[in-house]
């Protein structure tokens, strides 16, 4: 292409192409000058790490809990930073670990066979209302950035900004809802509950009569037997 287009056009042709214009020109130049055009062996320094040793620490931190960066340096006497780079190449990411009920290999075989008896015996011809609660403190000091503080003078910090107060029974937010097999779904309750969790007593005051306003509402035609989960 050299010496049959002028460098304009080569030029415009390839920087189309999203190609830095003094890489173009430093390569015409080199075409001029008799220089081939190969990707040669680039010199510079020496990985870090080698595809070993990579890999050893792809294996030490992928899957495994209690591992950090700053301990897969120290093991591997090399940078956080190296740490770092070499994960996130391989589109290894930190995750938070989530929770979830502890069960037994053997309540776990159990699980899907006791629901499926409560659907094709127990719950025949039965209309299945579930209800929940859930709860919410008032206090902020669980929140993200709301854990820590920043200082130069430790001794010197107000009380209230060093320690996270917190009372052994809090007054919460209490959240309740219902359910039905049909899809409908009630209004949710909100309100305050203060010392104790729920109790006996604080659902029948204030969720009882909410979930029969609401089967009275969506269900109260329905021939099949309520059942409250």
């Amino acid at each position: 292409m050299v010496g049959r287009m002028s460098k304009r056009n080569i030029v415009n042709i390839y920087r189309d192409q999203n190609i830095i214009k003094s890489t173009i020109y430093r390569t015409i130049r080199e075409c001029e000058e008799g220089i081939p055009c190969v990707n040669l062996r680039k010199s510079g320094r020496l990985r870090i790490l080698n595809h070993i040793r990579e890999a050893r620490l792809i294996e030490a931190a992928k899957n495994k809990i209690g591992v950090s960066q700053r301990k897969l340096a120290r093991r591997f006497h090399v940078g956080k930073t190296t740490v770092y780079r070499t994960l996130s190449s391989n589109n290894i990411i930190y995750r938070k670990r989530r929770k979830a009920p502890k069960y037994t290999e053997d309540q776990l075989e159990r699980i899907p066979r006791c629901c499926r008896a409560l659907r094709r015996v127990h719950f025949v011809n039965k209309l299945i209302v579930m209800d929940d609660e859930k709860y919410f403190t008032l206090s902020n000091s669980e929140m993200k950035g709301n854990d820590g503080f920043y200082t130069n003078d430790y001794e010197n910090v107000p009380d209230e900004i060093k320690f996270k107060s917190k009372k052994k029974f809090e007054d919460k937010i209490l959240v309740w809802c219902a359910i039905s097999e049909a899809g409908f779904i009630s209004q949710p309750y909100i309100g305050v509950v203060r010392g104790e969790a729920l109790n006996a007593n604080i659902y029948i005051q204030r969720c009882l009569s909410k979930l029969l306003q609401f089967v009275n509402t969506h269900h109260a035609n329905d021939h099949k037997g309520l059942v409250r989960n």
